[in-house]
């Protein structure tokens, strides 16, 4: 199957209904085989808890699981959820199942993402580029990257997702989601992040556009998101009660998953997944985030897609795929490293 669909050709990129129908239509192998990926994974949490009554519960866990997704539902778009639904039904599942999906990062904080955005001084043109990285599912991930174009947008992701994790829409503006997480409870149910990463790359025209998208929503979840244009980059860090803004007028900007700002350090809580993980458990800590940090620092354009895809500690055990994006050349490069598949896509419209 190609890793690149093109959705705008269908005419249904302005109904969501019909869009999620299509959706779910075509990636309907891909989708439940993720529905079998996460049933599995909820049964195995519940023996490992409850001992040999939780491998007797069949699909007790599963629903459990999915019905984490119901307290999200108030903060999601009408257009989001016809999507979903429609998604849910061409594909043959639940749609608790497809929200879950897409609310699973601000329930459980799972990424660990690096990002950079950097000048090249030869054209004052900025280049992008963002490592996705995961401590579950990696396999089925790895195997399900696609490159989505739906209206005014392309998006780099995974079948049942609606929202954005990484894309570049039709004015220019580039974004990549990181995952930081705050020991505040009360900032968990919101618009999720990657709907709202949807909302702004679907319209904004610009970095205040953005922002403006960024303030105005009822923020849950705590996150980080990488913002860029080819003349500016800005990392935009949030939760409910502060938006921070770093690294305007910088000619570069790094980030991975802990937080920079001095409004929202002192908030800063370890990701300490509560299920076994796949990736060394050393890979999560604060230490392998300040790391990565320092090798973010060290680059230049000339080797950003090397240290992304192919040098430790960019590229680790849980890298799902890379997104390049040079606005010079007008170009979106995703490699799927531990694949050694690389995908060329010109940003045109």
């Amino acid at each position: 199957m190609e890793r690149v669909v093109d959705f705008t050709r269908s005419g249904f990129d302005h109904d969501p209904y019909s869009l999620g129908l299509m959706q779910g239509r075509y990636f309907r192998r891909q989708i439940l085989e993720l529905h079998k990926v996460f049933r599995d994974f909820a049964k195995k949490q519940a023996k490992a808890k409850l001992g040999f009554f939780g491998g007797l519960l069949l699909d007790l866990p599963l629903t459990y699981f999915l019905s984490r997704g119901e307290k999200f539902e108030p903060f999601i778009d009408q257009c989001f959820r016809l999507e979903m639904r429609g998604m849910a039904l061409g594909a043959g599942v639940d749609y608790n199942f497809i929200r879950i999906i897409n609310v699973l990062d601000d329930v459980v904080n799972l990424s660990l993402c690096s990002a950079v955005g950097v000048r090249d001084l030869a054209t004052s043109s900025y280049v992008y580029a963002a490592n996705l990285d995961y401590p579950i599912f990696l396999e089925t991930m790895r195997n399900n990257v696609f490159v989505m174009k739906k209206g005014n947008f392309i998006s780099v992701g995974f079948p049942g997702y609606v929202g954005v994790l990484r894309g570049v829409n039709r004015h220019g503006l580039f974004l990549a989601s990181l995952t930081s997480k705050t020991k505040k409870a009360s900032n968990r149910f919101g618009v999720p992040n990657g709907l709202l990463y949807r909302e702004i790359i679907d319209g904004a025209h610009s970095l205040e556009e953005a922002l403006e998208l960024i303030r105005g929503a009822y923020l849950g979840a705590s996150n980080n998101v990488l913002l860029g244009t080819k003349d500016e980059a800005l990392l935009v860090e949030f939760n409910r009660d502060h938006v921070c803004e770093i690294g305007r007028k910088c000619n570069m900007v790094a980030v991975t998953n802990h937080f920079r700002s001095p409004a929202l350090t002192p908030y800063q809580e370890m990701v300490k997944p509560n299920f076994e993980i796949e990736v060394r458990p050393e890979h999560t800590g604060k230490d392998f985030s300040e790391r990565r940090l320092r090798c973010l620092g060290s680059l230049d354009v000339s080797n950003l897609k090397e240290a992304f895809t192919n040098q430790e500690p960019l590229l680790n055990d849980g890298t799902v795929f890379t997104t390049l994006v040079d606005f010079s050349k007008n170009e979106l490069i995703v490699v799927i490293p531990h694949r050694k598949e690389e995908l060329i896509v010109p940003l045109t419209w």
